[in-house]
This record gives C-alpha cells, structure tokens and sequence, in this order.
C-alpha cells in the first residue's frame, strides 16, 4: 500500500461520493482498517479466536441487508437533512478519506458540515418508535449540535 499526499487523498474521497453505490470505495476500503471495523478490533477479547473477525474484515459481504442495516439506510439522508434544519447547516456528501500518516486507516462519514465538521449518523432500527433524546440515553450517546 503506497503513501498518498494531500492531493491524493482528496482525489480518492471525490472519487468514492456514492459510497455504497460506488465501486471505486469498495476498491479504496479494501485491505485497509476502517472507522466502521475498529472498533470491533479494538474490544475484541483475546480469548475469541481471530478467524471471523479476519473473514469479516477482509471478505466482507457487501449484499449483506438486515431489517436493521436497511432501516439505517432508508432513513439516513432523512436524518440529514433534519440536522441540516435543525442546526442551520449544509451537510455535503463525501466518500473515503484515507488517513494521511497512516495510509491503511480510512472512514467514510456520511458527510460534511460547512465547517468541515463530521456528520456520522446512526438510525437505529431498535429504537425507532422512540423520540432521539431517549433513544440516545438509552445506548450512551452525545447530543452534540
């Protein structure tokens, strides 16, 4: 895995927009620790075995739709924009970014404030006949706005 600049690193994530529906970020996640795995490694006991993390991790089955994955997907950019209007700003799309030290760590948001802020949305399918204050408290969350 080579070292990418600055350049390169903004032409990667403009080139990954779409995310899921793109297959440049399938191609960019490949063989690199991402946000959405870490932490799976991170709390993994020592004492369970490796093998389905590494199979999980590097033969990752992007067919995969749970009720509950489909749910946080049908209801992400609605969750967006509701942000948008509740804090008064504009979320961009944006694809994969590669950290510029460490060339094997990468993250895709699900977008960009104005003030070049993170936007990570969670949709929880178990809580989705609660109100977002409760659901928050209930799995630990910041309300951060």
């Amino acid at each position: 895995m080579r070292d990418l600049n600055n350049v390169d690193i903004c032409k990667l994530e403009r080139k990954t927009l779409g995310q899921k529906e793109n297959v440049e970020w399938y191609q960019a996640r490949r063989n690199r620790l991402t946000a959405s795995s870490f932490g799976k490694i991170c709390l993994r006991r020592s004492s369970t075995p490796s093998h389905n993390l590494i199979k999980e991790l590097f033969y990752r089955n992007s067919n995969l739709k749970t009720k509950a994955i489909q749910y946080g997907i049908e209801n992400e950019k609605v969750a967006i924009k509701k942000f948008e209007t509740l804090s008064n700003v504009k979320v961009r799309d944006c694809g994969f970014f590669v950290c510029p030290n460490f060339c094997f760590l990468g993250a895709s948001p699900d977008g960009i404030n104005d003030n070049n802020k993170v936007i990570e949305v969670k949709c929880l399918y178990a809580c989705k006949s609660e109100s977002v204050r409760k659901a928050a408290k209930k799995n630990h969350c910041v309300l951060n706005t």
